[in-house]
């Protein structure tokens, strides 16, 4: 178009644009569901086409901002320029040559001033390149980590006492006393020594360490001192700051910190703007048209021909960008770019209703706004929450996903807020289904379960140990077990109650809703005893006896350090008291 900036033209006399338009229309209305509006474009009568372009607008800013300072480095040789600066008040900031900047972009770089440097020796090592060694203090030793500088550390083999306990087998005398039977007579071999072999523990030196109960430190070999690990025994390290170099040049340097900003904005038709909030929604996927680039040092406002309806945003833009200048700061230069999206606003009237849509880019992207297939789907959206009040959750949420497929953007939020809610409604049947089969499931299951694992409790041969009344974990294991399938059942409602909850069908009536909830709690709940059964088995399960043995007798002896305490506690504030009593006692 010639007028790259039109604010609105009256295209309604374009016969060809009406019938595409049309066509679309129509192309649209049939990839809809649930609505009796087919052929929509070819039942509607246009009353105007406007063309009516949108212009996404963006501006670029680029800023600099300088410090100065004074730094230094390792001087390598390199050649130094006669000094011109001799302090940091001699020259500017600004009129100091730095690289161009030709690209908008966020960064910080440090500029040396040349005419700035000079050579001096290293302040830290005197400029010999070496300081001493902080770590050994010169000493090229330091004291040895093992055995702490004691030379010596602890004999492994006896732990550092010095014995190592042996068992030794030793023989002794006894006396065994005579012994008469009724007679009178003497019997076997009694009233005599006899000699008996035993065995007995006894300490014996270590000979590790011959009894001192530590060794000579083999790190060290006894010094007590090793090579210093950060010198290497020479005493001192290369310097940190002249890293060697024993001279550093001195400079003034120059920090330049680049920052830009973008400023973006779509402007749109008023009308437009009112009666489509999908458009202002998909602004940035809209097929566009860089209709003017420019960049400048600065860009001055009222930059498009007077009376252009884009000059007071971009002026806008502009003043902003000025403001947001700072101390030290400058701007570089600005890019201003200007896009066009194509739009097109129908209006239209069907069945004596006025209407608007709007279409956009190459293709005719449709945006369709509040048409009769709206009043279809927000028809079904009213239906859908009156149905809802009366407790006819299934058919409500039929009528709310009818409108859901049709997808109309002013309706989304409704939509949602509604479908969230009904689908609560119907959970709470399979959730009493599921609660009622969980109860069920927990009393007759229970006793079911009790009662096979303290009476048949099949078991493979190797584990028949379980069943035995001697072992020391049989008591606990029925009870644990039917425990361990309670445990279970509760997983199976939480998986049921899950399941239904996130099912896409679902089931008509409430009570049949119901049912099904109890039935698969149910039905999981067995499922899970049987697999416990079948685990216990293979014996493995009496670990679950086990733990509920250890947390007994762990919370026994809690209970009891506990009231051993509070005891003490108590004895302790009696005696407090008493003494006190006898202090007061005494005074008065």
């Amino acid at each position: 178009m010639s007028d790259p900036y039109i604010y609105d033209r009256d295209v309604s006399q374009n016969k060809e644009l009406k019938a595409l338009l049309r066509q679309k229309i129509n192309v649209w209305a049939n990839s809809l569901p649930h609505h009796p509006y087919r052929d929509l474009g070819d039942k509607i009568e246009i009353n105007s086409v406007w063309y009516k372009p949108s212009y996404p607008i963006r501006l670029l800013s680029q800023y600099e901002s300088r410090i100065k300072g004074e730094d230094y480095q390792p001087y390598k040789d390199e050649p130094v320029p006669d000094r011109v600066f001799f302090s940091l008040d001699d020259f500017n900031y600004w009129n100091i040559d730095l690289p161009e900047v030709d690209s908008f972009k966020n960064d910080t770089r440090k500029y040396i001033v040349n005419g700035s440097q000079y050579v001096q020796g290293c302040f830290k090592c005197g400029a010999s390149g070496k300081i001493t060694c902080p770590k050994c203090s010169g000493q090229r030793q330091v004291t040895c980590p093992e055995c702490s500088g004691g030379g010596r550390k602890r004999c492994s083999p006896c732990s550092g006492r010095g014995t190592i306990p042996k068992s030794k087998t030793v023989t002794k005398t006894v006396w065994v006393p005579p012994s008469y039977d009724s007679a009178g007579n003497k019997i076997g071999n009694t009233g005599m020594n006899r000699t008996e072999t035993g065995s007995v523990t006894v300490n014996e030196t270590c000979g590790n360490c011959s009894g001192r109960g530590s060794v000579k430190c083999s790190n060290c070999a006894g010094t007590g001192k090793v090579v210093c690990p950060k010198c290497r025994g020479a005493g001192q390290i290369t310097c940190p700051v002249c890293r060697g170099a024993k001279y550093l040049m001195h400079y003034y340097y120059i920090e330049r910190t680049l920052q830009f900003s973008e400023k973006k904005n779509c402007i749109v038709h008023e009308t437009i703007y009112d009666n489509l909030p999908e458009f202002l929604a998909y602004t940035d996927d809209f097929e566009r048209e860089t209709i003017h680039t420019i960049c400048e040092d600065q860009i001055a406002q009222g930059h498009l021909p007077e009376g252009n309806h884009l000059n007071s945003f971009i002026d806008n833009f502009l003043q902003q960008s000025q403001d947001d200048i700072h101390d030290n700061q400058v701007m570089l230069f600005q890019q201003l770019e200007i896009d066009r999206i194509d739009t097109w606003e129908l209006n239209y009237s069907f069945e004596g209703k006025q209407y608007t849509m709007a279409f956009t880019g190459s293709d005719y992207e449709i945006i369709p706004g509040l048409s009769p297939i709206y009043e279809v789907a927000f028809n079904y959206l009213e239906k859908g929450v009156k149905a809802a009040r009366f407790y006819r959750y299934f058919n409500a949420l039929r009528q709310l996903s009818k409108s859901d497929r049709i997808d109309i953007f002013e309706l989304r939020e409704q939509l949602e807020d509604a479908r969230s809610k009904v689908r609560r409604k119907i959970n709470q049947s399979y959730k009493l289904g599921s609660l009622i089969g969980f109860l069920l499931a927990l009393f007759f299951g229970g006793f079911l379960a009790y009662a096979y694992f303290s009476e048949v409790n099949y078991v493979f041969k190797y584990a028949g140990f379980i069943n035995r009344e001697g072992f020391w974990l049989y008591k606990y294991h029925a009870w644990t077990m039917t425990g361990a399938y309670m445990f279970l059942s509760l997983l199976a409602y939480k998986l049921s109650e899950n399941y239904l909850s996130e099912a896409k069908k679902v089931i008509p009536l409430a009570i049949l809703r119901t049912l099904t909830g109890l039935l698969l709690t149910i039905l999981a709940s067995f499922v899970f005893l049987v697999f416990l059964g079948l685990l216990n088995v293979t014996g493995i399960t009496v670990l679950l006896p086990l733990l509920v043995w250890m947390v007994k007798w762990i919370a026994i002896i809690a209970f009891a350090a506990i009231t051993f305490v509070l005891g003490v506690i108590l004895y302790v504030f009696i005696l407090i008291w008493s003494v006190i009593k006898w202090l007061f006692g005494l005074v008065f």
